[in-house]
């Protein structure tokens, strides 16, 4: 029995929501559609919209056979409305072979043509279209049924008006202003009476109501007094439905109430009652927590309903740690809100192909489920046993992507520069639906979204969808600094490894084209960002300490990947200071964020940033000339290699430090030391008396201010590791 009210409460709440009153719209400005859409879009991984829609504002992007946007409706149809344009890169706007479908339906099963694109119709450009459907049609599908390579379709504004109504009878039912669907649910936790009001929406003839009954688990708490037997035309009445409950939890029922209007012959009312403040608990957890696809950005994870007779879950998700937290019963959560040290990542049914928050190489996500009943306010969670696993992505996904490429060979960065370059071409204006959707974004509180300005370290929130509004898509190597300058419509503008998401005014506008550098005067700070005059009184802007690295190897990949580019050698510009750009390459290397998205740029626009893979091979380049460095200096080789083995293992404190530093060899035998500065030169020196297995001093005061780098010999080789004397 208990199983046979988990069945008709997951059937009945579902319904709720599945059907649209029309009129209804949507323009693909939010991120969840309305009441009745249903969105399949996955069939193709990767973007679900254009940034630019009809109307300016985001389009649905279908880009695969069997793609769609599915529209259920409860009311009688007059005309469909929408704007719809393909997107072939050159006339026509779709390739040969392909066929994108408006269809309709009365049952959601037989579908009919309301009208067929190919490449004799499509338009390269959004154009508007109306069609008049079927008084019996309660459902439409704008359905990819053909994709053919080169054409993919760009929907938009989309609505379904409502037929005027006719002399006929035609039943209508509200509960507290709420209108309520032919199969709908209301929610009751007040006992005694709750007056539900019905109309006739019928100009001329009146709506004859036979007699109401109740039905269902529960049906002998509740009550139907004051039921009317006839409405008259555009005339309204109302009965009581009575609710005492005899015992605490869910109580279920249905109203069924005959009538004469020929679209809804029966009117049936769902309801789920709750007595005593939380909805009954669930008996059993989700099963067969499963992960797919993983990937150094990216995976997916399903979970199975299992015995279980919860109508939904709630996931939650810890990095590199196991989920000890539980939600609290009678609290509605959303995805985005936080329990302790864990993220909700998730709340509905089971579910499969579930797409995480965001992922980052090398992290251990842990996970656990917990199966729960009750709409809104009236949750009660399963809290003991949730059903837990963990997920752990992969590190650096290069593969042989390097094979051929030798920096000791005197051909080294042609043979980067060819490794790099053809790649696809990502527009500008999918910047949005590419990192922004698929990687930057994350979920937060209140339903809402951020992205985070990597110069400076503020985080933007907003409701999706994301919109360019205070943020923008910043150019690390200027786009001033091209020789191809100017080139908004070539390629190397809209280069992903060389985007990076900055807050507008405070940011990207201060940065504008003024190198990176060290500010030692500043006239304007935003977070952890700032502008001002470097030591020598040149106006320069120094990002936040986690993010120069990356803008180091964005830059050095920029010249490799477009050398060449117009018949010009792409150099840094004479006002960067190289070597204020390959300190930070070392000061700040590669980490998983960063991975993760050379990773993910390159699964979209097929090539990778060398530098972000192997570290070493900046010391092989002068990215003022783009020319080989032949003999780079030994520490900056041995350094990096040791770097991407990961065989560090000396600690030094404090660092940035002033007269002395300390550094720990972890228990590991040391038999020489010695510090060198950024250019090789060796300013200290030593072979200890005795064997060093754990801390040593040596003092600095006399160091200049800068970057230096301690080197330990070790019965496993030389251990490297970096400071900073300020």
């Amino acid at each position: 029995m208990r199983l046979l009210i988990l069945l008709f409460s997951v059937l009945t709440l579902t319904k709720s929501y599945s059907q649209a009153f029309l009129p209804t719209s949507f323009s693909f400005n939010a991120a969840s559609p309305p009441t009745g859409w249903i969105l399949n879009l996955d069939v193709v991984a990767g973007a679900t919209t254009y940034a630019t829609g009809s109307d300016g504002n985001p389009s649905c992007r279908l880009d695969g056979t069997g793609e769609y946007v599915l529209i259920e409706f409860s009311d009688e149809p007059d005309s469909l409305v929408y704007s719809l344009r393909g997107t072939a890169t050159s006339p026509p706007a779709s390739a040969p072979g392909t066929q994108f479908t408006i269809q309709q339906s009365a049952n959601g099963t037989t579908w009919s043509t309301v009208r067929l694109f190919d490449t004799s119709n499509m338009t390269t450009g959004f154009t508007s279209y109306t069609d008049i459907l079927l008084s019996s049609t309660r459902y439409v599908r704008f359905y990819y049924t053909n994709k053919v390579s080169g054409s993919n379709v760009a929907l938009d504004a989309i609505t379904i008006k409502k037929a005027d109504p006719g002399p006929e009878p035609a039943i209508a039912a509200f509960y507290n202003s709420v209108q309520i669907q032919n199969g709908g649910t209301i929610i009751i936790s007040n006992s005694g009476n709750n007056p539900i009001q019905l109309f006739n929406q019928g100009t001329s003839q009146t709506l004859t109501l036979g007699t109401a009954t109740l039905s269902g688990a529960a049906a002998s708490d509740y009550g139907l007094l004051n039921f009317p037997s006839s409405i008259s035309s555009l005339g309204n009445s109302s009965f009581d439905l009575t609710f005492t409950p005899s015992q605490s939890g869910t109580r279920l029922a249905v109203v069924s109430i005959p009538t004469n209007d020929l679209n809804d012959p029966v009117f049936t009312i769902n309801i789920y009652g709750i007595s005593g403040g939380l909805a009954t608990e669930p008996f059993g957890q989700a099963q067969s927590f499963s992960g797919t696809n993983i990937k150094s950005f990216d995976y997916r994870y399903s979970f199975s309903q299992g015995t279980s007779n919860a109508e939904n879950f709630l996931v939650l998700r810890k990095i590199n740690a196991a989920v000890t937290e539980t939600p609290v019963d009678g609290v509605h959560y959303r995805i985005g809100d936080v329990i302790g040290n864990a993220k909700v990542e998730y709340v509905g049914p089971a579910a499969n192909n579930l797409k995480p928050d965001y992922a980052y190489a090398n992290t251990s996500y842990h996970y656990a489920v917990f199966a729960f009943n009750g709409p809104s306010g009236f949750e009660n969670y399963l809290t003991t046993n949730p059903t837990t696993s963990s997920l752990t992505t992969l590190g650096n996904m290069a593969g042989n992507y390097y094979s051929g490429v030798n920096a000791l060979s005197s051909g080294f960065i042609n043979a980067l520069h060819l490794k790099i370059n053809p790649h696809n071409w990502i527009y500008y204006s999918s910047y949005a639906s590419t990192m922004i959707a698929d990687f930057e974004e994350h979920d937060t509180i209140n339903g809402k979204k951020t992205v985070m300005c990597q110069y400076s370290g503020y985080r933007f929130m907003y409701n999706p969808p994301f919109a360019w509004d205070s943020m923008s898509r910043e150019h690390v190597f200027a786009h001033s600094w091209f020789p191809t300058n100017p080139a908004s419509n070539n390629i190397e503008y809209s280069d992903l490894h060389n985007l990076f998401p900055a807050q507008l005014l405070n940011v990207n506008i201060p940065r504008s084209n003024n190198p990176m550098g060290i500010v030692v005067t500043p006239t304007q700070i935003f977070r952890q960002g700032k502008l001002g005059l470097d030591a020598l009184g040149n106006t320069v802007y120094e990002p936040r300490d986690d993010i120069k690295g990356n803008v180091a190897r964005a830059m050095f990949y920029m010249t490799v990947c477009y050398t060449g580019t117009g018949g010009f050698t792409w150099t840094l510009p004479a006002i960067q200071n190289q070597q204020i750009l390959k300190d930070w390459h070392f000061q700040d290397l590669p980490d998983n964020y960063e991975i993760a998205r050379n990773d993910y740029v390159h699964f979209v626009q097929g090539n990778r940033n060398p530098f972000v893979d192997s570290v070493h091979y900046a010391c092989y380049i002068d990215f003022s000339t783009l020319t080989r460095i032949n003999n780079p200096p030994q520490w900056c080789v041995t350094l990096s290699s040791e770097t991407e083995n990961k065989k560090f293992s000396l600690e030094i404190w404090p660092n940035p430090s002033d007269d002395f530093i300390y550094f720990n060899s972890n228990g590991i035998v040391i038999s020489e030391l010695m510090i060198c500065d950024i250019n090789g030169r060796v300013l200290y020196s030593e072979r200890p008396s005795s064997i060093i297995t754990e801390f040593i001093s040596i003092p600095v005061s006399n160091f200049d201010s800068g970057v230096y780098f301690i080197r330990a010999k070790s019965e496993n080789g030389w251990l490297n590791a970096r400071f900073i004397r300020q």
